[in-house]
């Protein structure tokens, strides 16, 4: 115990002073106790404002979830439609190759139908061809084959075209006299006639038929037409197209102009007339007692050219 009095000092060492000594440096050796804090009482904006951050930070962390989210889905999903893709695609495009070989072979199976029908056509037409070509050298040769024909009565031998037919001469009876009348076949166009010596023609009309004819008659390097029951007469002065030389005698070619003074005037005046029409004839004497002369009349030169129509002529033999 420390007494002091009057600048002396005192020491007393009292076990409970010591104890009270100790108790009080325990005491001091205590730490320090918190200071209490006091808690403030917030203001009703601060309130709003940290509310507001708390909704920011949520919001935040929300959106990223969102995002996140949304960008795993998209992957998700995404690769769900690539595989989708790709196999779809890959049915898709072997169905598409299977309907396209399919196509294909249909295709080219018409394409060769087709080609051999064309080839069978091909043939065909090379075989018509042929055939038409045969044809044609037989026609030629047919057309330019002759025929001979020959008839005793007349006195009359000639060739003509083969595909003209046959020859056929009818003789007809009138009266007294006799008509005779030669066609052909296949061309009725050609005709021949004449008429006997003693024929004696109606005289009720001035026309005179070309065939109705003994022939002519040559004199003085002048041609008549010699018209039946009058010998060497000299009423139709004739003036030939063409005179063609044949064995043994010559045939004058006539024609409408051929008759001197004869025209469609004097025909309507009922004047003596030789009907020839159009057509182009030929006159030719015989020598038989009973039949002396003979008419041809060509009235189509498409069946029978001016050509062939003179070779004709050329061909006669008179007996």
């Amino acid at each position: 115990m420390n007494t002091k009095m009057d600048g002396v000092k005192i020491l007393v060492n009292d076990e409970s002073e010591n104890d009270t000594v100790n108790e009080v440096e325990k005491k001091e050796a205590k730490p320090a106790a918190k200071k209490k804090t006091t808690l403030r009482k917030k203001s009703v904006s601060e309130k709003k404002d940290e509310s507001r951050n708390f909704e920011r930070a949520k919001d935040s962390g929300g959106l990223m979830s969102l995002i996140t989210s949304v960008v795993v889905t998209a992957i998700i999903v995404g690769g769900g439609i690539y595989f989708w893709q790709n196999s779809t695609t890959g049915k898709n495009l072997k169905k598409i190759s299977a309907e396209a070989t399919a196509s294909k072979e249909e295709f080219e199976k018409r394409l060769e139908n087709l080609k051999e029908k064309l080839s069978g056509t091909e043939k065909e037409k090379e075989d018509l061809l042929a055939s038409k070509k045969e044809l044609e050298e037989k026609a030629e040769l047919l057309k330019s084959a002759k025929k001979q024909y020959t008839n005793n009565d007349l006195g009359l031998s000639f060739l003509y075209p083969a595909v003209f037919g046959e020859v056929t001469v009818e003789f007809t009876e009138k009266a007294s006299s006799t008509i005779f009348n030669g066609k052909f076949s296949l061309n009725d166009k050609l005709v021949f006639g004449g008429v006997s010596t003693n024929f004696v023609r109606e005289a009720t009309s001035s026309i005179y038929d070309f065939k109705e004819t003994l022939g002519f008659l040559d004199q003085k390097n002048k041609y008549y037409f010699e018209e039946p029951g009058k010998r060497d007469s000299t009423k139709f002065e004739i003036q030939p197209a063409k005179i063609i030389g044949y064995r043994g005698g010559e045939a004058l070619v006539i024609n409408k102009k051929s008759f001197i003074g004869q025209d469609d005037f004097s025909k309507n005046a009922g004047k003596p007339f030789v009907d020839i029409g159009e057509n182009v004839g030929a006159l030719l004497n015989l020598k038989k007692e009973k039949y002396k002369g003979v008419a041809f009349v060509n009235m189509d030169f498409g069946l029978m050219p001016m050509e062939g129509f003179e070779e004709m002529l050329k061909s006669v033999e008179v007996k």
